[in-house]
C-alpha cells in the first residue's frame, strides 16, 4: 500500500513536471506585415461592397416602384443584388429583364404558360433544376423565380460564348431556335433581336444614371 503511494505520487510528480503551463499550451500565431496589410484590403472591400449593395438595391427600388407600385419592391431588389452577383450578371441587366418580361408582377402569367418576375415556362424550369442539380422551384415566389431565370441565363451564356446579346435572344426566342439563325439553317424573327436590344439598352442606361448619382455624392 504505501508502495503504491509512493508510485502514484512520483507519476503525479512527473505528470506536472512534463505538463506545459497553461498560458503557452498553444503556440502564438504571428501574422507578417502583408499578412495584415492584406486583411485589411480584404475587410475594406468587403465593406465598399455592402455599401455598393445598398445604394444598387436603394436605386433598384425607385425604379420598381416607378414601374409598379403595386408590388414589394424591397423583396424584388434585394433579390436582384444578391442574386445577380452569384451569378456574375449585371444587376441593371436583370432589372431590365424582369421590367421587359413581367413589369415585376411576381403573378404575371402569359398564354404560353410562362410565370412570374421572370415569365420562366414550368418544363424549362424543372430541365434546368434537374440539369444542375438543384431543387426545383416555386415560380410565384420572387426570389425562386428569379434563381431558376439566372440559373437559366447562365446557362445560355456559357452555350452561347458569353454574348449577352445572343444570351437574351435566346432567353427569349430558345436556344434551339437561336441556333438554327447562327447556323444559317433559320431566318431571324426582327423582335428577337429589338427584345435583345432594348432589354440591353435600358440596363445600360440605368447603369448610367446609377454611375452619376454614386459620382455627385463624392
Amino acid at each position: 500500500m504505501f508502495i503504491q503511494k509512493i508510485v502514484i505520487f512520483l507519476l503525479g510528480f512527473l505528470f506536472i513536471s512534463v505538463s506545459p503551463p497553461a498560458h503557452i499550451s498553444e503556440p502564438l500565431i504571428v501574422k507578417t506585415a502583408s499578412e495584415i496589410r492584406a486583411n485589411r484590403i480584404n475587410t475594406y472591400k468587403k465593406a465598399i461592397e455592402k455599401k455598393e449593395d445598398r445604394s444598387q438595391i436603394k436605386f433598384i427600388r425607385k425604379k420598381v416602384r416607378k414601374i409598379n407600385p403595386r408590388v414589394n419592391e424591397v423583396k424584388i431588389a434585394n433579390s436582384i443584388i444578391t442574386r445577380s452577383k452569384k451569378y456574375n450578371l449585371s444587376p441593371f441587366l436583370i432589372a431590365s429583364i424582369v421590367r421587359s418580361e413581367s413589369t415585376f408582377n411576381k403573378y404575371a402569367l402569359s398564354s404560353a404558360g410562362a410565370v412570374g418576375l421572370m415569365q420562366v415556362l414550368p418544363t424549362t424550369a424543372n430541365y434546368i433544376a434537374d440539369m444542375r442539380g438543384i431543387d426545383r422551384h416555386n415560380l410565384w415566389d420572387e426570389n425562386s423565380n428569379i434563381d431558376i431565370g439566372l440559373e437559366y441565363l447562365d446557362y445560355l451564356k456559357t452555350n452561347f460564348r458569353y454574348s449577352d446579346r445572343h444570351m437574351l435572344m435566346a432567353y427569349n426566342w430558345g436556344p434551339a431556335s437561336l441556333n438554327k439563325y447562327l447556323n444559317r439553317k433559320r431566318k431571324l424573327n426582327p423582335g428577337v433581336l429589338k427584345y435583345a436590344l432594348k432589354i440591353i439598352n435600358t440596363a445600360q442606361k440605368w447603369e448610367s444614371e446609377y454611375e452619376k448619382i454614386e459620382v455627385e455624392k463624392l
